[in-house]
């Protein structure tokens, strides 16, 4: 689809409004978008859109429509959920490139004198016409950090990335210009300090209600269970919010790595039902290492990840949409560095100390904790 000197294309995966109408890019009078990700407060935004804007969709993409329209670029402080967004106005004749709070949908661009290419995969990029010149010292860096995505670059020094909480605006002329509608700073300070009891009953209510809104979908959601900490509260809270559960894992018989024993027991206690994965081709492991170069895009740290496709492909046959513990180490302090920096910032502010040294051990192993059972 193309508008002025705008030409989107996209790839849907169906998860909200399966029917074709609800295809993209999706265009109203004014304006083009393709959107990647989904906005899980969709409903609340359409009822209070629907005396403004007339829907011909049940969508999330058209809300993002109507919400622009009614609200500029205001609108992304009132989405929940994770996006990576482009909008053509064609009425400014001005692109808008937008991504969520924390980054978990990326978007990456490439411009050049007289054109700006983007797309949600650096591959995409490449397909395009783009050729990578690779940064010594971001590949350096790479390496010895064992991560691939930076905040505001990739591995390439001629393809960027549009930050977390950021959206950036392109003229006709040219002229490209970031702007910052979210700092994550405001996590950090601020506020009436609380009792431990009023902040674990708060988190409570947060993670029981992102869970829930994260299962709006037309289509069949899934849980990929480890047995840890952070996958384990999103089943549980899952269940706590009347969902049925059906969970992904991948099991090592008689190896050190297998975590059999913690997720046979999450599932059991929920009844949930469960696809374990305890085979692997060994015989096409190159091949499958390839197909996994190819999506990632970058260098990887590690081979789990290899593991986590596995137990994806798995998935893939039943449910169209997965939810995951990725990230739960950074709320939890699960991983050493994030439990030492909340702890000093804690500390600097004046704030309740986050009382994570039960959770910071495994949490099979606390399982006579009064408190641990009656959250589960």
């Amino acid at each position: 689809m193309h508008s002025g000197p705008a030409v989107f294309g996209h790839a849907r995966l169906k998860i909200v409004d399966l029917s074709d109408s609800a295809n993209q890019p999706m265009s109203n009078a004014s304006c083009m978008l393709v959107f990647n990700g989904e906005i899980y407060n969709y409903k609340e935004l359409r009822e209070e859109l629907s005396g403004h804007y007339a829907f011909e969709t049940s969508s999330d993409t058209e809300v993002i429509l109507a919400a622009y329209q009614q609200w500029g670029e205001e609108c992304f402080s009132r989405f929940n959920g994770d996006w990576a967004l482009a909008i053509f106005d064609g009425s400014r004749q001005r692109l808008l490139l937008a991504r969520d709070r924390f980054g978990i949908k990326p978007i990456y661009f490439h411009q050049a004198e007289t054109s700006l290419l983007f797309a949600s995969e650096i591959s995409a990029l490449v397909a395009g016409g783009v050729i990578p010149e690779i940064s010594r010292d971001a590949l350096l860096m790479a390496m010895r950090l064992r991560k691939n995505e930076f905040h505001d670059r990739t591995l390439a020094s001629n393809i960027h990335v549009v930050r977390p909480g950021c959206f950036m605006t392109v003229d006709a002329d040219g002229r490209s210009t970031e702007h910052r509608y979210y700092d994550d700073s405001i996590l950090a300070g601020g506020g009436q300090a609380a009792s431990s009891h009023d902040l674990l009953e708060q988190f409570d209510h947060l993670l029981v209600d992102a869970v829930a809104l994260r299962y709006r979908a037309d289509v069949p959601v899934g849980v990929c269970l480890s047995g840890g900490l952070d996958s384990t509260c999103i089943v549980a809270a899952a269940r706590r919010a009347g969902k049925e559960v059906v969970t992904f894992s991948a099991g090592f018989p008689g190896e050190a790595a297998d975590e059999s024993e913690y997720f046979n027991a999450v599932n059991a206690h929920f009844g949930n039902e469960a696809v374990v994965r305890t085979s692997y081709p060994a015989g096409n492991i190159l091949d499958s290492f390839e197909t996994l170069v190819h999506q990632q895009d970058a260098p990887q740290g590690s081979l789990d990840t290899l593991g986590r496709c596995f137990v994806l492909d798995d998935a893939a046959r039943q449910v169209k949409v997965v939810l995951d513990g990725q990230g739960g180490d950074e709320i939890f302090g699960g991983y050493g560095a994030c439990y030492n920096l909340s702890r000093q910032m804690a500390d600097e502010r004046g704030l309740v100390p986050l009382d994570i040294d039960l959770y910071n051990r495994n949490v099979h192993k606390n399982r006579e904790n009064p408190d641990f059972n009656a959250w589960f």
